[in-house]
């Protein structure tokens, strides 16, 4: 029996084998023989990739505060982490590869390209040992289902998600 492709499968491909393949064979052609090739049409596929990323990161972090909003804790704190994880790797990896291209192209020289790279990954390096020797938070004392909903007025304690559910539940087909 032969198995389907995935969309994991068919995801890892388009946004991560494809990509990679191309610029790795563009930069080895750029390196070896064909010298012409454009630094900017080297960096295309993973600059597409990253800017993919960061549209749909930051269309997570819209909705995710938009759910957080409505009262709900836990799409607050994911909204919360999504835009620190826009910030701090997506946009900074963008910005990095648009400098590339401006020292490739000799636009910009190797210190205005690697200092500020430097920091970043310092500063992500001790913002990471700096969070690993921060005690836990503790855990919560109240159960979580007491706590008050105010976006639900009046409806029974479903989720979010339950609610897009059919009334009937996850039936798929008649029942015999």
């Amino acid at each position: 029996r032969r198995r389907s492709c995935s969309s994991s499968c068919l995801g890892s491909c388009l946004l991560l084998w494809l990509p990679l393949a191309t610029f790795s064979v563009l930069f080895f052609l750029r390196i070896s023989s064909i010298r012409d090739i454009l630094p900017a049409l080297m960096f295309l596929p993973p600059m597409l990739v990253t800017s993919l990323l960061l549209v749909f990161a930051s269309f997570l972090t819209v909705a995710s505060f938009w759910l957080g909003l409505r009262g709900n804790q836990d799409w607050m704190e994911y909204a919360t982490t999504t835009l620190v994880a826009l910030l701090a790797i997506l946009l900074p990896i963008l910005l990095l590869q648009i400098a590339l291209i401006g020292y490739l192209n000799g636009d910009l020289s190797v210190n205005i390209v690697f200092l500020p790279w430097t920091l970043w990954i310092s500063a992500i390096l001790i913002f990471t040992v700096w969070q690993s020797l921060l005690p836990l938070k503790p855990t919560p004392t109240v159960p979580i289902d007491h706590l008050p909903r105010h976006w639900r007025h009046g409806q029974e304690a479903q989720s979010d998600t339950e609610l897009l559910l059919p009334p009937n539940g996850l039936s798929t087909g008649p029942s015999f």
